[in-house]
């Protein structure tokens, strides 16, 4: 079958062509795409093992994930009225990570303003840790920023 015979099908008989059937430019489009595809998931795929070990250039990173997000509830909860109130919100929730020892943290929390109401705040905080990020007192909030 040839693309313009295909082309003059109406769609439910396009549907019911066989893939052995279709038009062999189709053909080859959709194994084309097929392989690009293949090789994008693959090249995700091993990015996305490779960014997660456990440990970069001695630097325990699970561990490092971890006191960044303790750190960041901590410097959080310092700034609300009803600090006890606050429900973080873990759908909404990233940090990224830079060689010279800067953590950035996203994080959204729900917490009681003034008045008892429950209301949910977005925080960008900007963190450096100095010598062992495992001490509370290594951490400095270089910037903290909030957008409802």
């Amino acid at each position: 079958m040839e693309i313009d015979e295909f082309n003059k099908l109406s769609k439910e008989e396009q549907l019911k062509v066989k893939y052995k059937n279709l038009p062999k430019r189709i053909r080859v489009i959709q194994f084309v795409m097929t392989v690009v595809i293949v090789i994008v998931l693959i090249t995700c795929v091993g990015n996305f093992v490779s960014s997660d070990e456990s440990s970069t250039d001695g630097v325990d990173t699970t561990f490092l994930y971890v006191r960044s997000e303790t750190m960041a509830k901590k410097f959080v909860k310092e700034t609300l009225i009803s600090p006890s109130s606050a429900k973080f919100i873990n759908e909404d929730f990233n940090i990224w990570l830079f060689p010279d020892s800067t953590v950035v943290v996203k994080l959204s929390v729900d917490a009681q303003n003034a008045f008892g109401v429950f209301l949910r705040d977005r925080y960008y905080l900007k963190m450096k840790w100095r010598n062992d990020f495992a001490q509370q007192e290594n951490w400095m909030l270089i910037n903290i920023q909030n957008n409802q």
